[in-house]
């Protein structure tokens, strides 16, 4: 059975990466992409949506759990990103089929290795990244009786008093669940069998971080790449990486990092181009990523416009300081 492709993105715009990747992923998955929003959706993209209160009652306790509302660091930021989690599964409990939920920034390098994940035993999937965090990057929820599981499971943890981030949830749903599998290798065997089975790896955080950096909104505007994730279970730094100089056919981007090929990829700086459905925006900034031999250091697009808008206030405040008959040492003294 083929699996159904959701995103999730809750708040009053679905910002323009997002637009850009659902184009993409309507190339690679034709009539299985879905999008649950709440946003302002642009023309010709309605026929995607889903409304969140028609996948989860808005009386279900999933979308308040108490301990979230109470968490002290960003608790609007952590309460969505648990109520993305209901949703996925609450989507996957009403349709029945396999259900691929990817983060709204997660790339597909290799549509094949999707269609095999949904092949795989009936367990719940998602990257683990510590002994204690899981990332619902791409979170496989395989029937409905997996959904029934699942939202269980967040039924249960979000009656306790600190459930903290989605990620520690997710953590904590691995350690409890009987019918979960780690999301990191699995085996994807060619369409035709014309060749050997190839390995696929599914990227938490660690290598879009170290081959596209991060969101600039959490490094000043500037995105780093090539200097690593601490937190990961892998070292991407080591080993020997590949790029494939083939034609896109299929939507397709031939990674390699030693003997396994990357079938989805964590783009969390969040790039437009990145996500473009030709792939060749992201292609020639994995090409230069790789050529790279030392950490790369660019300033995103709107950045630079807030260091323009600081340049024209400090222009402003200069010439306020000069007509006012203050000093400039007068002024930073005060």
């Amino acid at each position: 059975m083929s699996a159904s492709v959701v995103l999730v993105h809750l708040g009053p715009r679905l910002p323009r990466y997002v637009e850009v990747h659902l184009q993409r992923l309507q190339r690679q998955f034709p009539g299985r992409v879905s999008l649950i929003s709440d946003s302002r959706i642009p023309t010709g993209m309605e026929k995607l949506r889903i409304h969140p209160q028609d996948v989860l009652k808005p009386e279900d306790p999933l979308w308040g759990p108490l301990g979230l509302e109470s968490y002290p660091l960003r608790p609007r930021l952590w309460l969505s990103s648990f109520q993305r989690l209901a949703l996925v599964g609450a989507f996957a409990q009403a349709t029945g089929s396999p259900t691929v939920h990817l983060e709204s920034d997660v790339v597909v390098l290799w549509p094949e290795a999707i269609e095999a994940l949904a092949l795989l035993p009936r367990e719940i999937r998602f990257p683990i990244i510590d002994a204690e965090v899981g990332i619902a990057s791409t979170l496989l929820i395989p029937s409905r009786e997996a959904a029934r599981e699942f939202l269980s499971e967040l039924r249960s943890i979000s009656g306790e008093p600190d459930i903290g981030t989605e990620m520690e949830c997710l953590g904590n749903l691995a350690m409890r669940s009987t019918n979960f599998s780690p999301l990191d290798v699995i085996e994807v065997s060619s369409l035709d069998r014309s060749s050997s089975a190839q390995l696929a790896r599914f990227d938490g955080a660690a290598i879009g971080v170290h081959l596209l950096g991060v969101d600039p909104v959490h490094t000043r505007g500037f995105v780093r790449v090539r200097s690593g994730i601490t937190r990961d279970r892998i070292d991407v730094a080591k080993g020997q990486w590949n790029l494939g100089r083939g034609s896109l056919e299929g939507n397709a981007i031939d990674l390699t990092w030693d003997a396994e090929r990357i079938a989805t990829l964590h783009a969390n700086s969040k790039e437009p181009s990145l996500f473009r459905p030709d792939g060749r925006g992201l292609q020639r900034r994995l090409r230069r990523s790789l050529e790279g031999r030392q950490p790369i250091l660019r300033m995103s697009a709107p950045a630079l416009f807030e260091l323009s808008a600081l340049r024209v206030r400090s222009a402003s405040s200069a010439a306020r300081s000069m007509f006012s008959g203050h000093s400039k040492d007068e002024k930073v003294g005060q």
